[in-house]
């Protein structure tokens, strides 16, 4: 007897979500519709809505300068944490603004050295946010995130160069079509294959860290951290332990 399409359907549902479940991390967003994959071993994400890709996997981490880099890592414990209120907006068209969404605190752990790695992740019915912490009392020497954003498919996205007013013409190109050699400012904002999703990839909370710029490398649009001009040496040289901004994908 020939299998329904409704069953095939569901049994390959459950096939996907057992194979993402041994190797991912799963945060979804109150409306279920967003989904933020976390690998366990802390290196890479990725960012399905309805189904469909948004971002592919892309990699996740920090470069220290003058130490190892972190790894390898396994996740030692996950702390789950929903949230729901509303926040009042001062000088704004609005005077208040929802602040609702599912979160978690993936705490990493290195083997052999016990350094510990926490990535926080929220998950909007609007889009997902991520950033990382380091622990200790001592000062931190960051010279960049390995964070990138790989969009799936090769979709035709609104850019603007870096420029220091923030305010150049932004322009539709391809993310292919993106000069390697070239810094684009936040936000880039692009398509799923489908169409049926476009997201704004952007940055937050840049109180006590540094802005950030992307660049091609191949298909993906790496973060480059930006350092104090005319300095050498680290983009950031942190007073006490390490927490960044947040890395955010708005979608609609």
């Amino acid at each position: 007897m020939k299998t329904s399409t409704p069953i095939r359907l569901a049994a390959a549902a459950l096939m996907l979500a057992a194979n993402c479940s041994q190797a991912d991390t799963l945060l979804a967003s109150p409306d279920g519709q967003i989904a933020l994959h976390i690998a366990d071993d802390g290196a890479s994400y990725r960012i399905t809505r309805h189904g469909e890709a948004v971002i592919a996997s892309s990699p996740l981490g920090l470069e220290l300068d003058g130490q190892s880099a972190l790894g390898p890592l396994t996740l030692a414990s996950r702390e789950d944490v929903q949230q729901d209120r509303t926040i009042p907006l001062i000088a704004t068209k609005a005077a208040q603004a929802r602040d609702h969404y599912r979160g978690t605190t993936l705490t990493f752990q290195e083997a052999g050295t016990g350094r510990r790695f926490i990535i926080d992740a929220r998950a909007y019915d609007e889009g997902v946010a991520f950033r990382y912490r380091l622990e200790g009392a001592g000062p931190v020497r960051l010279r960049n995130e390995r964070t990138a954003f790989v969009p799936a498919g090769d979709p035709a996205c609104l850019v603007t160069p870096v420029d220091g007013g923030h305010e150049a013409q932004f322009e539709r190109r391809r993310v292919s079509e993106l000069p390697a050699d070239a810094a684009f400012d936040v936000p880039v904002v692009c398509g799923t294959p489908s169409g049926r999703t476009h997201y704004a990839i952007t940055q937050a909370h840049l109180q006590g860290y540094t802005g950030a710029s992307l660049r091609r490398e191949g298909a993906a649009l790496r973060l480059h951290l930006s350092g104090v001009p005319g300095r050498t040496g680290p983009a950031l040289v942190s007073a006490s332990g390490l927490t960044t901004a947040w890395r955010v994908v708005m979608m609609a």
